[in-house]
């Protein structure tokens, strides 16, 4: 079972059929699993997982390598809160990689996803992204490169 790290207390974000609810800066948020919407945007959901790692290496000093992110799904958010993003991703850890999902908050001031490039400027993404979750997936699947 994989672990939840302590950002939000969240479990993962169910694509199943079941709703989720989320607290998103302090207002709790349902989440329909129909309205996931697949994310074929290479460029972004490259962005993404190199913010969710960095994120995640600076929340909890690891030292997480991003590999790739090979597939993501968003979601528009009631009352204009913005989009959530959920990933899957591949990480190394002291060289092994691991398979992740992560859920990244892209708060109601839109990004242009044209003008991002990396290394990625910090202070400029966490005004407008925020990391809600990251956790490892099932250790015994063999990681997508």
């Amino acid at each position: 079972m994989a672990q939840v790290q302590p950002y939000r207390n969240m479990a993962p974000l169910k694509l199943d059929g079941a709703n989720t609810q989320i607290d998103l800066g302090g207002k709790i948020t349902t989440l329909e699993s129909k309205r996931w919407t697949p994310n074929h945007n290479v460029g972004q959901l490259q962005f993404l997982g190199t913010f969710s790692v960095m994120e995640h290496n600076r929340r909890t000093g690891s030292c997480l390598k991003f590999v790739n992110t090979y597939e993501g799904w968003y979601q528009r958010l009631p009352e204009d809160q913005g989009i959530l993003h959920k990933l899957h991703l591949v990480a190394t850890d002291k060289g092994v990689p691991g398979n992740y999902e992560a859920c990244v908050w892209e708060k109601n001031c839109p990004l242009d996803w044209k003008k991002m490039n990396l290394p990625l400027d910090e202070d400029q993404m966490n005004l407008h992204l925020e990391l809600v979750y990251f956790i490892r997936l099932c250790p015994e699947i063999e990681p997508r490169v």
